[in-house]
């Protein structure tokens, strides 16, 4: 544990620190699901912008 609250908290109320942490762990999961389709939208993007830069067109996806 890295925040003397969290060792506080953890030794007087264990329950509320677990709950506290999965509430954090999810918050993390889902900002990460978020960056990843954030980067499968530009690489969709990118993938359907460069080769009307370049003149490929659409037939060779």
């Amino acid at each position: 544990i890295e925040n003397s609250t969290n060792v506080a908290l953890l030794s007087s109320n264990c329950t509320q620190y677990f709950n506290g942490l999965t509430t954090a762990q999810n918050a993390d999961m889902e900002a990460k699901r978020q960056q990843q389709e954030y980067e499968n939208i530009g690489t969709r993007l990118l993938q359907q912008i460069i080769p009307t830069i370049f003149g490929y067109g659409i037939a060779h996806y």
